[in-house]
């Protein structure tokens, strides 16, 4: 049965790439990491700008917002303590208990409380004056008339305060609206106290504020007023979260909040959303004015808030946009740096095959050349298509395929002078094989040697017994009979002496030039040896 090779896997390694794949991944990396830390340097820069920018819009706004709500209160105070004293109020609560009912005086009074409440017929929507006991004397809302109202925080902070005072949220459980009293306490001629005037706005007047605001910072910024517990009281785009805490209130506090009005009923779970960054940002506004955090549960995305507080009341003003808004013209940004970087990628591909043609393509054909000439063909020429340094390449190619033609052509003239000598060398020893005399052997041997490797002189010498001389035995031609019928010999000791040298040293020397050796013995006999 057949089975199908295992295919071998891919080696993808830089390295194991070729050239112009090298080159322009090598350009695209070039250009696009420069690229893109310049965009990601720019993108973080332009963050931060136009965070700050958001920052500076949104706190201006929380303060222009705060600012309303400081003036709408200091004015209704200042407003309330001057009407506290007017003649027809004054006049009225300085009446014995008795007298009030019917009196002149009341008509007066009730037509007073009538004028004031017109002057706000939105917002304001009841005006009362309640006698030094806390009970309602007279009230724009009849129905009120009578009641004991002596419990309520705005009255006992006047009476312990003989000043005029505005109140926190209140709510009222009957017609489940929340309220804002102003309070003020009315004094006889003599300066006693004798009771306090009320006027009661609907909370819907610090709703409208925040709401008329809604843009002032930018697409999509809107204000949130919140009370010192951190319970919404105003919300600029979504009503539904309005007198719910940011984050779920102790049962403790909130029972003690809904005993004071200033919660309305509910558990903790459906008086609050949970949303702790939020409320994080808010207890740390005095250090940190500007946080990011979602200021709706289930919101989409993170607002970037300012937190300026009231000077009137303990409320905070936060004013908010969304990341997304302020930050659009960076994600234009990067959207116009993606198609820049996808452009210059284009061009750097298209750049990297011109140049790839054009650097890579003589260096391919310089490789096909390498390629022929380690498979044998030596003839082959690389042509040399540049003056840089791959047409260098290719020129020493050229010389290093002619130095390798000389050279085997050398060998080939050097294996057959080898060859020649060695049939020389067989040649002398059949010559001499036949010769048993030593002397006159070893006479042949050097004729034959001198001859046959054409040579300017050959001769042989041995070492006497007692093994310190080499004793001149053969010598070819003329030279050679004469130094050997003089005995020649050389002390193997003798420094000054080659022949010496390869005794002591038991191997052949060689030298080019003999008249520059040191130990170099010269013979007058063989003026010309070198």
């Amino acid at each position: 049965m057949n089975s199908s090779p295992t295919p071998r896997p891919i080696n993808l390694s830089w390295r194991n790439l070729n050239l112009r794949t090298k080159l322009i991944t090598s350009l695209l990396l070039a250009a696009l990491i420069p690229l893109a830390i310049i965009a990601v340097i720019a993108d973080r820069n332009q963050n931060q700008t136009l965070t700050n920018d958001a920052n500076a819009r949104l706190t201006n706004a929380a303060q222009l917002v705060a600012d309303r709500i400081d003036g709408f209160v200091e004015n209704n105070l200042d407003v309330i303590r001057s009407q506290g004293q007017a003649p027809a109020v004054v006049d009225y609560t300085s009446l014995p208990t008795g007298s009030r009912a019917g009196s002149p005086e009341e008509e007066r009074a009730n037509n007073y409380l009538r004028a004031l409440l017109s002057e706000s017929p939105v917002y304001m929507n009841s005006v009362a004056i309640l006698d030094k006991n806390g009970t309602t004397l007279i009230d724009t809302d009849p129905t009120a008339i009578g009641s004991d109202r002596s419990d309520r925080y705005y009255f006992q902070e006047v009476l312990a305060t003989n000043l005029p005072y505005a109140s926190t949220l209140e709510y009222d459980t009957v017609t489940k609206r929340a309220s804002l009293y102003f309070a003020a306490p009315i004094r006889n001629k003599n300066g006693e106290l004798i009771g306090v005037i009320r006027k009661r706005f609907d909370a819907a007047i610090l709703q409208d504020i925040i709401s008329s605001e809604a843009g002032l910072a930018g697409e999509g910024s809107f204000g949130v007023l919140v009370d010192e517990n951190y319970v919404r009281i105003a919300h600029g785009v979504n009503r539904d979260i309005v007198y719910k805490s940011i984050v779920p209130l102790d049962i403790a506090t909130l029972t003690a909040l809904q005993a004071q009005r200033f919660m309305p009923p509910g558990t903790p779970e459906e008086l609050s959303t949970n949303i702790p960054e939020f409320q994080a940002g808010l207890e740390n506004y005095k250090t940190s004015p500007h946080f990011a955090a979602e200021l709706q549960q289930g919101g989409q995305e993170l607002e970037q808030a300012s937190v300026v507080a009231t000077n009137t009341q303990p409320w905070l003003v936060v004013f908010a946009q969304p990341q997304g808004a302020y930050l659009a013209p960076i994600q234009e940004a990067r959207q116009n740096n993606i198609v820049t970087g996808s452009f210059i990628a284009v061009l750097v591909v298209l750049f990297g095959v011109f140049l790839s043609q054009n650097l890579s393509g003589p260096i391919t054909r310089l490789t096909t050349v390498a390629e022929a000439i380690a498979g044998g063909n030596i003839n082959i020429q690389a042509k040399v298509e540049t003056g840089d340094e791959i047409g260098i390449l290719a020129g020493t190619f050229n010389r290093m395929t002619q130095q390798l033609r000389d050279f085997i052509a050398n060998l080939e003239e050097r294996v057959a002078a080898r060859t020649k000598d060695l049939a020389t060398v067989a040649e002398v020893g059949t010559a001499t094989s036949t010769i048993l005399e030593t002397t006159r052997l070893l006479q042949t041997v050097v004729d034959l040697t001198k001859e046959r490797f054409s040579l300017y002189h050959s001769h042989i010498y041995l070492l006497d017994e007692a093994g310190e001389n080499l004793v001149l035995t053969a010598g070819a031609g003329e030279p050679g009979r004469i130094m050997v019928s003089e005995k020649r010999s050389i002390p193997v000791s003798r420094e000054q002496s080659l022949v010496a040298r390869a005794a002591r040293e038991k191997k052949g020397v060689t030298v080019n030039d003999v008249t520059l050796a040191p130990d170099f013995l010269p013979n007058p006999l063989l003026p010309d040896t070198r």
